[in-house]
């Protein structure tokens, strides 16, 4: 019998007014009715999530934990504070692309002098204003083979009317481009209005009118590190706000960047980690979450639940598995210790470390890795 744990959130040490996400972690009872935890979900998968659901509250040091090996790397947050107009027709919009370099176009945004209606490109529009991410510790020069390299973990953008409060009005369509498009190029307020993967707010609804974030790669190689000032790959702005209100209407903008950066000049490096099993978990959240609308704090209500549902959902054949694998690595039998795991797929899962193990014959560093199996 499985139970699932529900863990209280606990203050963060670092950050006393962010709450942090729970420990995922599961249970099983024992013969003699005890409760064993067999499973707990790796800190880096959580943090991951974290930065994913929160990025504005998540602090640096996250790494995306997608790979086999582990690379250390600088783990940098970077965030952009501007504000921007409606331009002349009471049309505008900010868009966002996650640059990893300082001297590059991060955010475009209409100003007062922006000429452009409900059906105009938002890349058409006359006079737009540009910001770089000055923060960023790296120019566009830096990036080659042999120098620094990037990848995106996590960002975000969320935006809120500053203007007079009396005339306080409008619309705002939040939207992340599903295959990392450039929205600029390709979306208008109208096509945003028709396109049911957005999410619509009228100008007063919260603190922040609208936020939008990054859902997580598109791509395989989204989540590879890049010798590139784009990480994502193309030169697009995947993030992106749509808003209908007044002529010259002024609102406050708010971007933050989560980047991990390697090289032979980046310094301040730490260790990451490799967790392929529970990453690919989180992404089978937050796509499920994002399937018919952005990532927005409406779709990430209750994406710690769905985390775990997804986690216990897998935990009945890693711990089948495991038990069969550690009974054969204790009677000695290593070939059938590896076609169980062949058997059982777990190689992919928290299992991995004990296999590979396995692989090269170390049965003690084997045992180690695979203590996480429930009891035989």
């Amino acid at each position: 019998m499985t139970s699932r744990a529900n863990p209280k959130l606990t203050k963060a040490k670092n950050n006393p007014k962010r709450k942090q996400p729970p420990k995922v972690a599961t249970k099983v009872v024992n013969s003699k009715g005890a409760v064993k935890s067999v499973f707990t979900v790796p800190d880096c998968s959580v943090d991951y999530l974290s930065a994913l659901a929160n990025p504005f509250d998540t602090p640096q040091g996250v790494c995306l934990p997608s790979a086999d090996f582990p690379i250390p790397s600088s783990k940098i947050v970077t965030r952009i504070r501007t504000q921007f107009r409606l331009g002349t027709t009471g049309y505008g919009f900010a868009l966002c692309k996650p640059v990893a370099a300082n001297n590059v176009t991060c955010i475009t945004m209409s100003g007062a002098t922006s000429v452009g209606g409900s059906s105009t490109l938002f890349g058409s529009f006359t006079n737009h204003s540009l910001v770089q991410n000055a923060q960023l510790p790296y120019s566009s020069s830096a990036f080659t083979a042999t120098g620094v390299q990037a990848r995106v973990v996590a960002f975000g953008m969320r935006i809120k009317y500053v203007g007079q409060l009396m005339n306080r009005n409008g619309v705002i369509i939040s939207y992340e481009d599903p295959d990392h498009a450039d929205i600029g190029g390709n979306k208008s307020f109208d096509l945003l209005s028709a396109n049911p993967y957005t999410e619509i707010n009228r100008v007063g609804d919260d603190e922040w009118d609208a936020v939008i974030m990054y859902s997580g790669p598109a791509v395989p190689s989204d989540a590879d590190f890049q010798a590139s000032t784009l990480p994502t790959g193309n030169d697009a702005n995947i993030l992106g706000f749509g808003i209908a209100g007044q002529a010259s209407d002024l609102y406050e903008l708010e971007a933050v960047f989560h980047h991990e950066f390697i090289g032979s000049v980046v310094v301040s490096r730490s260790m990451s980690h490799a967790d392929p099993a529970t990453y690919s978990k989180v992404l089978q959240t937050v796509k499920a979450s994002t399937a018919m609308s952005p990532l927005t704090p409406t779709t990430t209500k209750g994406i710690w639940e769905r985390f775990r549902d997804a986690i216990s959902e897998s935990l009945p054949k890693m711990i089948a598995g495991g038990g069969k694998i550690i009974s054969s690595i204790i009677s000695g039998n290593v070939p059938e210790a590896l076609r169980t795991a062949s058997n059982y797929a777990v190689r992919d899962t928290p299992f991995g470390a004990g296999v590979k193990a396995l692989t090269g014959y170390s049965i003690p560093s084997a045992q180690k890795a695979l203590m996480l199996a429930a009891p035989r």
